[in-house]
C-alpha cells in the first residue's frame, strides 16, 4: 500500500461519516501510529470546535486533539503513553428502552494516568452507529488489554 493509499484509508476509517478533516490531521494520524487500522480508536468533540482522535495499539494509548473545520495550518496536541501508565479506569453504562422494549446500551470511560490528564471516551455523543461501534470497540480492546486478554480469547 502506498503512503498515499495509507492516508485515504485512515481518512475513510475515522472520518466515515463524510466529514472532511484538514489534511494535516489525517497526516499526524498517520505519522503517530505505527500501522494501521490500530486495535482500536474513537474520536471524541470537546469544546470549542475542538476534536480528540484516541487510540489503543498493543501496549500504548494515543491522543491527537485538532480543530474539525480549521484551515490546514492549525497547532495540533498529541501525546503517546504506555499502557502501564494507566492508573485507573472509570467505567459508565446508559440504558435505554423503546416502545417496543428494546433495550440499547451506552458506555462512557474515563483513562486516568500517572501523569497528565485523564482521556475520555464516550458512546452516547455519537448519533452515527460506525463512529459510535469504533468507540466501543476501542473501550473494548482497552479494558481488554488492561485485563491481559485479547479479543480472540
Amino acid at each position: 500500500m502506498t503512503s498515499e493509499e495509507r492516508l485515504r484509508q485512515i481518512a475513510r476509517d475515522v472520518f466515515p461519516d463524510w466529514s472532511r478533516p484538514p489534511r494535516i490531521v489525517v497526516e499526524q494520524i498517520g505519522r503517530l501510529v505505527r500501522r494501521w487500522p490500530v486495535d482500536g480508536f474513537a474520536r471524541e468533540n470537546l469544546p470549542d470546535q475542538q476534536c480528540r482522535l484516541v487510540w489503543i495499539d498493543k501496549q500504548v494509548v494515543g491522543q491527537l486533539d485538532y480543530i474539525a473545520d480549521a484551515a490546514e495550518e492549525q497547532e495540533l496536541a498529541a501525546v503517546i503513553r504506555p499502557l502501564s501508565q494507566v492508573i485507573g479506569v472509570e467505567v459508565s453504562t446508559y440504558g435505554s428502552a423503546d416502545a417496543f422494549g428494546e433495550r440499547t446500551y451506552r458506555r462512557a470511560v474515563v483513562v486516568r494516568f500517572a501523569s497528565g490528564g485523564p482521556t475520555a471516551v464516550d458512546t452516547s455523543q455519537h448519533s452515527n452507529g460506525g463512529i459510535r461501534g469504533h468507540a466501543d470497540r476501542f473501550i473494548d480492546r482497552l479494558l481488554d488489554a488492561l485485563a491481559g486478554t485479547s479479543a480472540a480469547d
